[in-house]
Protein backbone atom coordinates (compact mmCIF):
# COMPACT_ATOMS: atom_id res chain seq x y z
CA UNK A 1 0.00 0.00 0.00
CA UNK A 2 1.16 3.48 -0.63
CA UNK A 3 0.57 6.77 -2.32
CA UNK A 4 -1.23 6.82 -5.64
CA UNK A 5 0.44 10.13 -6.41
CA UNK A 6 4.04 9.84 -5.23
CA UNK A 7 6.22 6.95 -6.46
CA UNK A 8 8.80 7.01 -3.65
CA UNK A 9 11.35 5.37 -5.99
CA UNK A 10 14.04 5.11 -3.30
CA UNK A 11 11.92 2.47 -1.57
CA UNK A 12 9.56 1.19 -4.26
CA UNK A 13 12.23 0.13 -6.75
CA UNK A 14 14.15 -1.98 -4.25
CA UNK A 15 10.97 -3.54 -2.88
CA UNK A 16 9.55 -4.43 -6.30
CA UNK A 17 12.76 -6.12 -7.43
CA UNK A 18 13.11 -8.00 -4.13
CA UNK A 19 9.54 -9.29 -4.31
CA UNK A 20 10.05 -10.50 -7.89
CA UNK A 21 13.08 -12.52 -6.81
CA UNK A 22 11.02 -14.22 -4.07
CA UNK A 23 8.87 -16.08 -6.61
CA UNK A 24 5.61 -14.42 -5.52
CA UNK A 25 2.88 -12.58 -7.41
CA UNK A 26 2.55 -8.82 -6.90
CA UNK A 27 -0.95 -7.64 -6.02
CA UNK A 28 -1.53 -3.88 -6.15
CA UNK A 29 -4.30 -1.39 -6.69
CA UNK A 30 -3.03 -1.05 -10.26
CA UNK A 31 -2.79 2.74 -10.24
CA UNK A 32 -0.02 5.30 -10.26
CA UNK A 33 2.46 6.49 -7.68
CA UNK A 34 4.00 3.81 -5.51
CA UNK A 35 1.73 1.15 -7.09
CA UNK A 36 3.23 1.85 -10.52
CA UNK A 37 6.79 2.18 -9.21
CA UNK A 38 6.74 -1.19 -7.41
CA UNK A 39 4.99 -2.81 -10.40
CA UNK A 40 7.58 -1.47 -12.83
CA UNK A 41 10.50 -2.71 -10.72
CA UNK A 42 8.84 -6.11 -10.23
CA UNK A 43 8.09 -6.42 -13.96
CA UNK A 44 11.68 -5.52 -14.89
CA UNK A 45 13.14 -8.62 -13.23
CA UNK A 46 13.75 -10.91 -16.18
CA UNK A 47 13.66 -14.29 -14.49
CA UNK A 48 10.70 -13.66 -12.18
CA UNK A 49 8.05 -16.34 -11.78
CA UNK A 50 5.25 -14.14 -10.47
CA UNK A 51 2.90 -11.80 -12.29
CA UNK A 52 1.67 -8.26 -11.63
CA UNK A 53 -2.01 -8.33 -10.64
CA UNK A 54 -4.00 -5.13 -10.32
CA UNK A 55 -7.29 -4.85 -8.44
CA UNK A 56 -8.86 -1.96 -10.33
CA UNK A 57 -11.79 0.27 -9.55
CA UNK A 58 -14.27 0.08 -12.43
CA UNK A 59 -17.57 1.63 -13.35
CA UNK A 60 -20.49 -0.26 -11.88
CA UNK A 61 -22.09 -1.29 -15.16
CA UNK A 62 -23.66 -4.69 -14.59
CA UNK A 63 -24.18 -5.23 -18.32
CA UNK A 64 -20.55 -4.79 -19.31
CA UNK A 65 -18.13 -7.68 -19.57
CA UNK A 66 -15.41 -7.48 -16.88
CA UNK A 67 -12.71 -6.62 -19.43
CA UNK A 68 -14.87 -3.83 -20.88
CA UNK A 69 -15.55 -1.91 -17.70
CA UNK A 70 -14.15 1.59 -17.49
CA UNK A 71 -11.52 2.42 -14.89
CA UNK A 72 -10.49 5.95 -13.93
CA UNK A 73 -7.68 7.64 -15.87
CA UNK A 74 -4.30 6.08 -15.07
CA UNK A 75 -5.72 2.63 -14.32
CA UNK A 76 -4.30 0.14 -14.92
CA UNK A 77 -0.67 1.19 -14.92
CA UNK A 78 1.35 -0.22 -17.87
CA UNK A 79 2.86 -3.06 -15.81
CA UNK A 80 -0.38 -4.74 -14.73
CA UNK A 81 -0.46 -8.13 -16.44
CA UNK A 82 -3.70 -9.44 -14.94
CA UNK A 83 -6.37 -6.80 -14.30
CA UNK A 84 -9.10 -7.62 -11.79
CA UNK A 85 -12.02 -5.22 -12.22
CA UNK A 86 -14.26 -4.30 -9.28
CA UNK A 87 -17.26 -2.05 -8.87
CA UNK A 88 -15.21 0.54 -7.01
CA UNK A 89 -16.55 3.78 -8.49
CA UNK A 90 -19.39 5.15 -10.58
Amino acid sequence: MGSGLHPHPERATELGAWLARQGVHLLTGGGGGVMAAVSEAFHAVGDRRGLVLGVLPAAADAGAAPDRRASPPGYPNPWVEIPIYTHGFG
